[in-house]
């Protein structure tokens, strides 16, 4: 189990180091990924947004707090049949965001 976690962890980051725009601290545990967006000032709205335009789910970095205003939280312990395309929709959604 947790060597297909760390699969699916390590096949985000690959993605989301390949997006313009995002700042990615190092997971320090579990089975999710945080990472900043640029220029992010709404992340309840960046999310309400992926949702209705692309069907992708993340929660909004402000849901933990102030402090995670700017970010996102990417739950990476889905399938990878889920994980590649919404991976694809987020990139998609950012470069015309």
């Amino acid at each position: 189990m947790i060597r297909e976690l760390r699969k699916k962890r390590d096949f985000c980051q690959q993605a989301l180091k390949s997006m313009r725009g995002i700042f990615l601290p190092k997971p320090e545990g579990a089975f999710y990924l945080f990472p900043k967006i640029l220029g992010l000032s709404d992340s309840f709205e960046f999310c309400r947004q992926l949702l209705l335009k692309k069907k992708v789910g993340i929660a909004p970095g402000v849901a933990f707090g102030a402090g995670g205003e700017g970010f996102i939280r990417i739950c990476y312990a889905a399938d990878r049949t889920i994980l590649e395309p919404a991976m694809e929709r987020l990139g998609e959604f950012l470069e015309n965001w």
